[in-house]
């Protein structure tokens, strides 16, 4: 499979979806993160994804904010990671991405337009 590699945190039913639709796979699923999971910068590094998507306003189950893409490009040991070595760590709204409605077309469609550079 020569699709893209997209690391995605949400529920897994949505992801598959998502992931189906956006012809992408979900680097996080593929090497065994569930839908509940805090993944690490080792599991970054270890899936190697050709895309980052960060829920714009999403918080940790521990309280804390997300990384940002600019703390994700700036961090030494992710520089070999791809989605960070040629700049692919895209923000989505996470009120977008992580509701079951017409708003999830929304997020799929800016996405697409950042998978697939359109």
């Amino acid at each position: 499979d020569d699709g893209h590699r997209a690391l995605m945190g949400c529920n897994m039913m949505r992801q598959a979806v998502m992931c189906n639709y956006l012809k992408v796979n979900n680097a996080a699923a593929q090497i065994g993160l569930g839908p509940f999971d805090n993944g690490t910068r080792e599991d970054l590094i270890k899936s190697n994804p050709d895309i980052i998507f960060i829920p714009s306003v999403a918080y940790t189950s521990d309280g804390t904010t997300p990384e940002t893409a600019d703390q994700l490009y700036s961090d030494p040991a992710l520089q070999g990671v791809k989605a960070i070595a040629n700049r692919r760590v895209y923000l989505v709204d996470s009120s977008q991405v992580m509701s079951y409605s017409q708003f999830m077309t929304r997020a799929m469609v800016s996405m697409a337009q950042n998978i697939y550079s359109m």
